[in-house]
């Protein structure tokens, strides 16, 4: 019998999107799955629509958080409905093919190696780049998308990749298990959006597994972000680094990179100050005296990463790092901030 599968959808005012997700997901051709539906307290309808259209269907669980508990504690929240063999974290602006998820679970199922797999994500509205197999970062933490050309129809293409996004994200069951933080937390309920992939995939590396992309399982993604970043975002992105760099690294590592990080980010803002970016620079400075004002709070986590999660060393992750470059760092900052 094949392995029961949960899917996970996220909805957070995703009326735009959210009908052609939930109906594609439906249509899969995959024997033994269940939808964890889980609303964030939107206010656009769009949690009535699912409801209204797809309701009757046996296989759909209903969430309904009375808030906007971002995208870690809503996805954790669901995890505690969840009984599948495999769990897939799918966003709520894509749509998948009809085989995505046979293809997905048939891979995975045959290399007990594999703790998580990512989805052949492509891009709804053009892609110029190629084929998009996940992203790495460098030492600062600093992420990059990757990038391969004439690999996305070639349905026998796996490869075994750093880290995954989680727009379309597969992870055994039994892992979530070993890299999860107390009563059964898989993502960091502090980082409520941004990163939360990033460090899930750093954890389940240092406990030893691989992280995969599978070509013959396709998901387009539309995106919802078209734009720039708010001082929110800046703030988001820049706090979540940090402490990601903070629990994951060993101690040797922590002490060199992140003192690194921090001159960094004191320079960005300092720069920003100069061009008139106030808000920018508050937020990254935010940032940073988040982290140093729940320090004790990342210290405990950083315990259960160290001492419970963690079997290989940092070198079992770093291999796949980007080299450091602060040349291209600065010239990527500028790009985003200051022109």
């Amino acid at each position: 019998m094949a392995p029961l599968a949960s899917v996970i959808i996220l909805n957070y005012n995703g009326l735009k999107f959210v009908e052609r997700c939930v109906r594609s997901v439906l249509k899969t051709d995959y024997p033994n799955f269940e939808v964890i539906f889980v609303d964030n307290g939107s206010s656009d309808g769009s949690n009535e629509l699912v409801k209204k259209l797809f309701g009757s269907d046996p296989r759909l669980i209903f969430i309904e958080n009375s808030r906007n508990m971002g995208y870690s504690d809503g996805n954790n929240e669901a995890l505690r409905y969840a009984k599948g063999k495999v769990i897939v974290f799918l966003n709520n602006d894509t749509v998948v093919d009809k085989r995505w998820l046979r293809n997905l679970i048939i891979t995975m199922e045959n290399d007990a190696q594999v703790g998580a797999a990512r989805c052949n994500i492509v891009d709804a509205y053009y892609n110029k780049l190629g084929y998009s197999i996940g992203h790495t970062i460098n030492i600062l933490g600093y992420g990059y998308p990757m990038y391969e050309k004439g690999k996305k129809n070639d349905e026998g293409y796996i490869k075994e990749i750093p880290f995954a996004e989680s727009v379309a994200l597969a992870i055994k069951n039994s892992v979530i298990s070993e890299v999860s933080f107390n009563n059964y937390k898989l993502f960091d309920s502090d980082y409520f959006i941004y990163y939360d992939d990033t460090d899930v995939s750093w954890r389940i590396k240092l406990r030893g597994y691989k992280i995969i992309v599978v070509s013959s399982s396709s998901v387009r993604h539309f995106g919802t972000f078209i734009g720039r970043m708010s001082p929110r975002m800046i703030f988001l992105f820049a706090k979540n680094r940090i402490t990601t760099l903070l629990k994951n690294y060993n101690t040797i590592n922590m002490l060199k990179y992140v003192p690194l990080l921090l001159i960094f980010d004191l320079a960005r803002a300092i720069i920003l100050i100069k061009n008139k970016k106030l808000s920018y620079s508050f937020a990254i400075l935010l940032a940073i005296w988040w982290n140093l004002r729940n320090l004790k709070k990342i210290w405990i986590k950083r315990s259960v990463v160290q001492r419970l999660i963690r079997k290989y060393p940092d070198s079992h992750v770093m291999t796949h790092m980007v080299r450091f470059d602060p040349v291209i760092l600065y010239s990527n900052f500028k790009k985003v901030y200051l022109d």
